[in-house]
């Protein structure tokens, strides 16, 4: 391709073509003279919609004094169990699961030597590789975690038994928008010992991929021991296989539970790297401000914390002070609001801590633990909830603050209450933040300690504000004019479940919570040109998962996307302007899955009218997009002045 005079950049929120490509954030407040809405998907009404995915919405833009529709639809770009049609790769399945080696890794119980298939892809970003046709055709970087296989050939559950791996496309883009992809490769990410579960992606403001490790392993049971089994594997079952396909060793745990970035170059994703300093626990989406210094991450277990960072240098994510936020709660009906206050963990730089794990350092170097309330011993729930007794060791504060993350927050007084904080996104021109909360259970319904609100199995979203400074526990200032200080729930994007006298009371369709509300928020993305967020779904309790958009300002709810049965929604990215067109990057992971609501009697007559959905059960997923489909390229109002 000839490079034209312009570059494809990524700004917050949105992709722009700007000059020379440097960092600029759209306020498309300045120039707004459009409304967005976007009409509702019906949720499926027969067996074979609910095998399906489909949308039948429509993105209805009012604008100097007209009104245009522009149809919603689902585009696959590709499916896990298809074969890759060229490249060195060729003939291999896209889900195959790559070996120490590079090799497809064969699944034992397969009587025909199949290979285990990744049948989750999750975390997905699409990168502009920075150059532009003269005709307008671009390349673009697709870069796609592959979370866990859920099952072997024999049906026996793989969760976190495997180091996983990242997809890396080329994709090209069509006049008519349709984008192809042209090359695909795997990095089983052996330099940094494997990925373990990687799930959520964001793209960070300087254009590079950032990842994350959910679930990492318990250093506590590693080194102690569990339930009378001994130290190491045997209380860590799932790193029996994991330890020797990755090439860990006696500090195994602490490899993992980081969140990963990718840079890229004119071919896509090239050289990783695990940003220890941003804290170990259980990653998910990173929210990055404009600052390019200040990061909010939530975590993603029963008992978990909110972190914030602050990088030492702008766009620079080898060094940081890590921070564990304290709810300091206000009210809890009709909606839970609370302040946030920040207590400071440490700081540190990558090679600090990499030092410290490659030093062979234990979960008893950090802690000395009583299995008994004693003097100078703090009580601290794990993840799980359980109490254990711990005091920290002499000189252990930095490893505790970027190994032990969680535990050392809740050691210093941080709220360690929150239930499944997944997606979190910016809305710049609020100064808010959109923060997913899977479920409002565990810490944040008991009715102990900081966090008390009503129950919601389905879970909710908040909003969190964005103030211009604050201090730490110590009094001292924090450092970012992006700090956040208030929370609070929103009540129509809260579940309903459908319980009665607490007993679940299913619809007639199998729903355990109300199919016209949200039901366990997952990833977030947001739209910074049309002001929707979107919200897609990892529920158990719909028979289907749904995507949504949620417009921030009118607060307008409107489903624009039903999966197939049993299938949870990941990947979420919003390309306001990628190269004339507008995009929603979707995936959807395990098809077909059994779940509370997806039962056996909900199950087959859903297999029976779509024999294509039932050969697909856990293994067929897809990497793809809603495409808004325009026809032509910047035909919605917000590119017009980006042309």
């Amino acid at each position: 391709m000839q490079k034209s005079n312009w570059n494809i950049c990524l700004t917050a929120g949105a992709l722009t073509m700007i000059s020379g490509c440097q960092l600029i954030h759209d306020d498309h407040s300045k120039d707004r003279s459009y409304t967005v809405a976007i009409t509702a998907s019906e949720a499926p009404a027969n067996d074979y919609q609910r095998g399906s995915i489909y949308s039948d919405s429509r993105m209805q833009i009012s604008h100097d004094g007209k009104r245009i529709e522009f149809p919603l639809h689902y585009k696959p770009i590709f499916y896990t169990n298809d074969t890759i049609p060229a490249g060195k790769l060729a003939g291999q399945l896209f889900g195959a699961l790559p070996g120490p080696d590079g090799e497809p890794l064969t699944d034992p119980t397969s009587e025909t030597k199949q290979p285990y298939i990744a049948d989750n892809p999750d975390g997905t970003t699409l990168i502009p590789l920075a150059t532009v046709a003269k005709d307008g055709s671009a390349e673009f970087a697709l870069i796609t975690h592959f979370e866990y296989v859920s099952r072997n050939e024999a049906g026996s559950k793989q969760y976190l038994l495997h180091p996983m791996f990242v997809g890396n496309g080329t994709l090209t883009q069509a006049d008519n928008g349709s984008l192809n992809l042209t090359n695909y490769s795997k990095q089983p990410m052996k330099m940094m010992k494997g990925l373990w579960s990687p799930c959520a992606a964001s793209v960070s403001p300087w254009g590079t991929h950032l990842g994350s490790e959910e679930y990492e392993p318990d250093a506590f049971h590693w080194s102690l021991g569990y339930n009378g089994k001994a130290p190491g594997v045997a209380s860590s079952p799932k790193m029996e296989r994991f330890v020797p396909e990755s090439g860990s060793g006696p500090e195994a745990p602490y490899h993992y539970g980081y969140l990963p970035e990718f840079k890229l170059d004119t071919h896509g994703m090239t050289e990783g790297a695990k940003h220890y300093s941003l804290g170990r626990f259980s990653h998910e989406a990173t929210a990055i401000m404009p600052d390019g210094r200040t990061a909010y991450a939530g975590d993603d277990v029963r008992y978990g914390a909110l972190f914030m960072s602050i990088a030492d240098r702008a766009n620079d994510l080898s060094a940081n002070t890590l921070y564990a936020a304290r709810w300091e709660q206000q009210n809890n009906q009709p909606t839970a609001t609370a302040k946030l206050s920040w207590i400071r963990l440490g700081h540190a730089s990558d090679a600090e801590i990499e030092a410290l794990i490659k030093s062979g350092i234990g979960f008893t170097d950090i802690f000395a633990v009583s299995d008994h309330a004693a003097d100078g011993f703090h009580a601290v729930k794990d993840r799980k909830g359980n109490v254990q007794f711990l005091r920290l060791q002499p000189g252990m504060e930095q490893a505790a603050a970027f190994l032990e993350s969680r535990r050392y927050a809740a050691y210093l007084g941080a709220s360690v209450e929150f239930s499944h904080l997944e997606g979190i996104v910016l809305d710049a021109e609020k100064r808010q933040l959109f923060l997913a909360a899977s479920s409002h259970r565990y810490g944040m319904s008991d009715n102990q300690g900081d966090i008390r609100i009503a129950e919601h199995e389905s879970g909710g979203i908040f909003s969190i504000s964005l103030g211009t400074s604050g201090r730490d526990q110590h009094g001292d200032a924090v450092p970012t004019e992006w700090l956040a200080d208030g929370i609070q729930s929103i009540p129509e994007l809260t579940g309903r479940d459908l319980r009665h006298h607490g007993q679940w009371q299913a619809d007639a369709n199998g729903n355990l919570a109300d199919p016209e509300r949200i039901a366990n928020p997952d990833n977030l993305a947001f739209s910074a040109a049309t002001r929707l967020l979107i919200i897609g779904e990892d529920s158990e309790l719909h028979i289907n998962n749904f995507v949504w958009a949620w417009n921030v300002d009118t607060r307008q709810l409107s489903r624009i996307l039903s999966l197939p049965m049993g299938a949870e929604a990941a990947g979420l990215q919003v390309l306001d302007n990628l190269n004339g067109y507008m995009y929603i990057i979707t995936n959807y992971q395990h098809p077909g899955a059994p779940n509370m609501a997806v039962t056996p009697a909900v199950l087959e007559p859903v297999k029976r009218a779509n024999p294509e959905f039932a050969a697909g059960i856990e293994k067929r997923s897809a990497v793809g997009v809603i495409a808004i489909e325009t026809g032509k390229r910047h035909q919605l109002p917000w590119m017009k002045s980006e042309k």
